[in-house]
């Protein structure tokens, strides 16, 4: 098939800028609760990345 009578598709993944959550200021820390509760699950599980 030629290349100029391929029908075009659209991608099939939608690339989404994704913001840092953590800032470079940011001190990571133990204790620093309101911080790490965004990475950890209820049961205090590391969450997948994808899954944020």
């Amino acid at each position: 098939m030629n290349k100029s009578k391929r029908p075009l598709t659209k991608s099939k993944r939608s690339f989404r800028r994704m913001f840092a959550p953590i800032q470079s200021g940011d001190q990571i820390d133990y204790r620093n609760m309101s911080l790490i509760s965004r990475f950890i699950s209820e049961q205090g599980k590391i969450l997948s990345r994808q899954i944020e």
